[in-house]
């Protein structure tokens, strides 16, 4: 007899393939085979457990919930608490399933696997980063993209990780956990903690997937039958707007599909991934590297990502290191603006594109409309290729002071350098219906973009956590500072000698340069949290933070950023007990915080004056225009917009949690902003 509220528990003859299923009453019956020594018994939600039979006929097993998911550490940014303590709107996600997705963008990724977060893909482009929303819009005047945040080190936009770098990655929601980074933490925080070793003997993993991307059947178009049919029906009413045949009467014979050399059906994608773990006592480490290839469903677009990660732990019982440093190259071939627009307007009687040549052809109609017959050889012909170099590194260093009081130090540095360049080549052009060709210089040209991004940040940290009988404490006060210079240079020259020399140089005339938009951005903070919990039944979490940000005026530059949360774990209770084994995880949650959004353009407290343009420096002036000096009048009442967010959840684990159902309501409220916001009724399951 099985003893356990369980039905349908599973009894197997351990290493061979006999079994049976308990019944409703947790009774079984089986035959144990020669050699048969020992009976495992299982059931979703419980720990295996195997009893030897020596000579039995009878086996009583009394199966052990097991909560090991309750126990799995989260990440909430400044430290990590149980799953079955939070008090906020946190959701994770494991290795596991991510790297089930082909994709070199890690919103992909994440796409369908936590609710309240919306990913849509930005363009069909390889390599394109998708937009991601956590609790949907957030801002009308500043960004809507959330926090990253890699192994404690914040991070400028999506840090474009591959997958086999990550072993979890969490997400704060609500407000209330997401203020503990107050200034930028409006739109929610992702939390990546990349992979680890673990001690025990050298691992190598290694694998590889390939993939094929299928058009379908697309979008049905004319053929030239279809086409003069039409044009026919369109000379009758316009007829001094519509010629109703091509240029040349040769072409009728053509009935050509752009899809032949625009689109590219089956397009191949793959990755490799080679891992290296393992370590001795006290010392860890863990070596990544990968390498991703995709091409686009258009011509001439490709995406390139060759990545490599080297993760190393040293601990003992007063020391604990963690040093990290990562690679990324990444080398994006981007097919041309409105390659698709221009290709469907081709006509399907126009002759078949030689792309080797450089001799195009246009035909005008009686109305003076331009046949986009040259246009889809030039987007063909095009070269557009970006090429991106990212560096980053961390290092954690955590010191034991005493019995439960610890400081921690962290430091973090990003470098990214992107280069980018443009080429539209010479050809030459020649009309139809004239025989007149020309070269115009204006139409071939090279462009060059270089920009460089380079981050530092600290923090300093001192944790207390203690325990007095059923009560339990953590305490945590934090200050951190961060600063990020960007710096960009265009260039760019018309006139393209030879197609052969693709460089600036390769160019002789109408040469410009400009230094791009330069900044420097700095934030510091400072951060206190309180964290207690009695018997792990009642959760309570109160948490302040003060920031400040060079965006703002010096009137303004300081905000202070608060949040409360609590929960109940009602399953621990002694009314839940006989529903354990159905609902083993019951807990109710609910908070209210403030965050904070400097994600708008910079300098907007300061006038901006710009060389070679006409003088007006009147703030009173009204016919201040483009033309003037001052492009923008500084404004230095510019000030925080801050977000008032509440929220009630539930949490119910099924089964151990083998099944799990989230419901959350917020209810958020906007006001330092142009257009105050209100949320009612946004829900997430």
């Amino acid at each position: 007899m099985i003893v356990c509220p369980c039905l349908s528990a599973n009894v197997v003859v351990k290493g061979t393939s006999v079994g049976v299923t308990s019944d409703f009453d947790g009774l079984y019956s089986i035959n144990v085979p020669q050699g048969g020594t020992t009976l495992i018994f299982s059931y979703i939600g419980y720990k295996n457990t195997e009893i030897t039979i020596n000579g039995k006929t009878t086996i009583n097993a009394d199966l052990e919930i097991d909560a090991s998911e309750l126990d799995e550490v989260v990440v909430i940014g400044f430290g990590t608490v149980k799953k079955k303590e939070l008090t906020g709107a946190v959701s994770q996600v494991k290795a596991e399933a991510i790297k089930e997705f082909v994709t070199p963008d890690l919103g992909s990724a994440l796409q369908g696997q936590i609710a309240g977060v919306n990913i849509t893909a930005s363009s069909g482009e390889p390599g394109a980063q998708s937009n991601i929303q956590i609790r949907g819009i957030t801002s009308l005047s500043g960004s809507n993209t959330p926090l990253f945040v890699v192994d404690g080190i914040p991070q400028q936009g999506d840090p474009r990780l591959s997958p086999n770098e990550i072993e979890t990655i969490d997400v704060l929601k609500d407000a209330a956990s997401a203020a503990v980074y107050g200034t930028r933490g409006a739109a929610g925080v992702i939390l990546i903690t990349t992979k680890r070793g673990k001690e025990g003997s050298m691992k190598v993993d290694l694998d590889h997937t390939y993939g094929i991307q299928r058009l379908g059947s697309g979008t049905p178009i004319m053929n030239t039958e279809d086409q003069l049919y039409f044009e026919t029906q369109q000379n009758n009413y316009f007829p001094e707007a519509f010629s109703p045949y091509p240029a040349r009467p040769e072409w009728l014979n053509n009935d050509n599909d752009f899809t032949d050399f625009v689109l590219v059906d089956h397009a191949e994608s793959q990755t490799y991934g080679l891992n290296v773990s393992g370590g001795a006592s006290g010392f860890t480490y863990n070596v990544v590297g990968g390498y991703f290839s995709a091409d686009g469903v258009l011509t001439g677009s490709n995406f390139k990502r060759y990545n490599g990660r080297a993760t190393t732990t040293y601990n003992t019982d007063n020391w604990k290191i963690d040093a990290s440093v990562g690679y990324i190259l990444e080398d994006n071939k981007r097919a041309t603006d409105n390659l698709l627009t221009n290709a469907i307007r081709y006509r399907p009687y126009f002759p078949i594109l030689d792309q080797d040549s450089d001799v195009f052809y246009i035909e005008e109609g009686n109305g003076g409309v331009t046949t986009p017959l040259n246009t889809v050889a030039q987007n063909i012909k095009r070269r557009d290729r970006e090429r991106t170099d990212k560096i980053n590194a961390s290092l954690s260093v955590t010191r034991n002071i005493a019995e439960g009081l610890n400081f921690t130090s962290r430091i973090g540095t990003n470098v990214t350098n992107t280069i980018r360049n443009i080429f539209r080549p010479k050809f030459e052009l020649i009309d139809i219906a004239t025989g007149f060709s020309e070269v115009d210089p204006l139409k071939s040209g090279v462009s060059a973009e270089a920009s460089r991004l380079s981050t530092f940040s600290w923090d300093g940290s001192l944790n207390y956590k203690k325990s007095f009988g059923n009560h339990n404490i953590d305490a945590l006060v934090s200050s951190s500072f961060d600063e990020r210079n960007f710096q960009s240079f265009l260039s760019g020259r018309n006139g393209v000698v030879s197609n052969a020399v693709q460089v600036l140089n390769g160019s002789s005339q109408d040469q410009t340069a400009d230094s791009g938009f330069n900044y420097v951005r700095k934030n510091v903070g400072f951060l206190g949290r309180l964290q207690y919990n009695y018997k792990g039944k009642y959760l309570l979490s109160v948490l302040a933070r003060r920031d400040a940000s060079s965006k703002f005026g010096k009137d303004f530059r300081w905000g202070t950023f608060p949040s409360i949360s609590a929960a109940w774990n009602v399953s621990d209770e002694g009314f839940w007990k006989n529903l354990l084994p159905t609902i083993n995880n019951f807990k109710i949650r609910a908070s209210q915080g403030t965050v904070g959004n400097d994600s708008f353009g910079d300098y907007v407290f300061a006038s901006t004056v710009s060389q070679e343009r006409d003088y007006i420096f009147d703030e009173n002036d009204l016919n201040v225009t483009l033309g003037s000096a001052i492009v923008q009048y500084a404004n230095p009442s510019v000030k925080w917009e801050t977000s008032v967010s509440n929220n009630i959840g539930i949490d119910l684990g099924f089964f151990n949690n083998k099944f799990t159902l989230t419901a959350d309501y917020y209810v958020t409220n906007k006001e330092d902003m142009l257009f105050p916001i209100r949320l009612l009724g946004q829900q997430e399951w």
